[in-house]
């Protein structure tokens, strides 16, 4: 949400962490707002199905130093239930009390919820969160509805509220993630095969393979890590993404992440080649 609409107030921002605030303590949910969403959570919930068809927009989001460079379409937050493992979708309007939420605000959010998230997990629900009215013939296709994935909930917010007052603990950025078992499991693999020459990390899509290299990193030290991805941007990105997740550890200021482009790659094994079997003469 970008512009402020004549039957919206001001302090909009402020009532979507209220909100978020207010989500995370009524159904124990962990909450991100759209401005911390990584693209692993976009994919786990259904938001990103094809990684290849926002290359374009990526290449431009990231020149700007936008790091969650997809459009939200409504989508203010998403909540993760770690109890039924099911992603759920949140709005906020802040409108004014006497204002109206119409069927064309919601026109957006409807069509993602309905077209991904729901494609992804039946079980999703759709939550909105508002300070105003609902629009009669909108409450009946949808409040009202006994079967209705959405759920309204209308909170009292004074538009008056600090930003910086609210309990915005639970707005998890992605250097906090909880980490799945596999994760886990796949840190501890590395961790203890350190001292093997070739390990093998195998994960799906979006399966987290940059959070399990940035906690091993915060665990190892290595003289050198090399990227290889298809293209010189994604290298990039994920250079800068992992510098990130460990900036306040010490082990990552020692290490040493190259870019590589792909027409040297060649190159490069054959120089390591060389340097192994130097080095294992020097042992010797």
């Amino acid at each position: 949400m970008s512009k402020t609409s004549k039957k919206e107030l001001v302090n909009w921002k402020a009532f979507e962490y209220y909100a978020i605030d207010y989500h995370r303590n009524n159904y124990k949910h962990i909450v991100y707002h759209w401005d911390n969403c990584s693209e692993d959570i976009l994919y786990q919930c259904g938001y990103i199905t094809d990684f290849n068809l926002y290359r374009l927009t990526r290449v431009s989001s990231y020149k700007e130093g936008i790091r969650n460079n997809y459009r939200d379409y409504g989508v203010d937050a998403i909540a993760y239930d770690e109890k039924s493992n099911i992603f759920h979708i949140l709005q906020m309007k802040c409108y004014k009390k006497t204002s109206y939420i119409t069927a064309s605000d919601l026109a957006s959010f409807s069509s993602i919820f309905y077209n991904r998230i729901q494609t992804k997990n039946k079980l999703s629900n759709a939550f909105i969160y508002h300070t105003c009215r609902i629009e009669k013939i909108l409450s009946i296709d949808t409040k009202e509805r006994p079967d209705s994935p959405f759920i309204y909930e209308k909170l009292s917010f004074d538009n008056d509220t600090d930003i910086n007052n609210i309990n915005n603990t639970n707005n998890i950025d992605e250097k906090d993630y909880k980490l799945y078992k596999h994760q886990i499991d796949a840190i501890d693999f590395i961790i203890n095969k350190k001292d093997e020459n070739i390990l093998l990390l195998n994960i799906v899509c979006g399966g987290g393979k940059t959070l399990i290299l940035s906690n091993s990193l915060k665990k190892i030290q290595y003289k050198c890590i090399i990227i290889i991805a298809p293209l010189l941007l994604l290298v990039e990105q994920l250079n800068k993404r992992v510098e990130w997740l460990n900036r306040n550890t010490h082990n990552y200021k020692k290490n040493k992440l190259n870019a590589v482009r792909k027409e040297k790659i060649q190159q490069l094994f054959k120089y390591m080649n060389i340097y192994n079997r130097l080095d294992n003469r020097n042992n010797k």
